[in-house]
């Protein structure tokens, strides 16, 4: 039988359609970016709510301490056995984030990952994410930087695109961890330069530390930015396009 060191199921995007080299104009023809008016009135809304000390959606952790609560005299951060009984727990008391910086951050846990986003598209855009009914089929909302335990990374579109699912695992995987083991430089050097460019891409449309009024990512290289630019300036970079009708939706 035929013996092999390792099996990477990305050779068969490679294989099949980036051949020697990674070719932009074909990977971003299916991604989606979020219109940036959306983006823009979505980031408004958000920093509202936290001045409002209202709660701000995060991504259940099953970390120690993810999330805490004032008492009078201590805080209190306790472990919570799943989703529901967290996503309750903080539904019905306040608690706030342990995300570094974000201690005066109140937050709620998203019912089912994803949904603070899907439920704001829904309503703009008029396309449906609902199970049987949707009208994005085979795509996945990924988060360009992770953070999903930070309120002011999860639910803002800003870290939002819209992949074909053979992409979306790609940005929620470190390439470093994945070729830990085994060596695929080419694979390697995809995810990192595809991890790299969205960033740029996101950077360059929505000026995230600009909108959010602080610091919350650093810039890519001037090279990475640069091959951002020339996607937009050739109109290469898509963004969600709004439903042809909001009936039945």
């Amino acid at each position: 039988m035929e013996k092999i060191d390792s099996i990477d199921g990305l050779d068969f995007l490679m294989d099949n359609f980036f051949e020697d080299e990674i070719i932009l104009d074909k990977l971003f023809k299916y991604i989606y970016f979020i219109d940036i008016d959306l983006v823009n009135e979505q980031a408004n809304k958000v920093l509202d709510k936290i001045e409002r000390g209202d709660p701000i959606p995060v991504r259940y952790s099953q970390k120690d301490g993810a999330y805490f609560k004032n008492n009078a005299t201590r805080k209190s951060s306790p472990k919570f056995k799943n989703r529901k009984e967290a996503f309750n727990a903080l539904k019905n008391e306040v608690y706030f984030s342990s995300a570094k910086g974000r201690s005066k951050i109140r937050v709620c846990i998203d019912s089912d990952g994803n949904k603070s986003i899907k439920d704001f598209l829904s309503d703009k855009t008029y396309h449906s994410f609902s199970s049987g009914k949707s009208t994005i089929n085979n795509c996945m909302i990924s988060h360009i930087w992770g953070n999903t335990n930070d309120p002011l990374f999860f639910s803002l579109l800003w870290n939002i695109v819209i992949t074909p699912l053979p992409l979306s695992f790609i940005l929620d995987k470190q390439e470093d961890t994945i070729y830990k083991t085994t060596v695929n430089e080419k694979n390697r050097k995809f995810i990192k330069e595809f991890k790299r460019i969205i960033k740029a891409i996101s950077i360059l449309l929505y000026k995230p530390n600009e909108l959010m009024l602080e610091t919350l990512i650093d810039k890519p290289d001037e090279d990475t930015m640069m091959r951002a630019q020339d996607l937009k300036d050739r109109n290469k970079i898509k963004f969600l396009p709004f439903h042809t009708s909001k009936a039945d939706l």
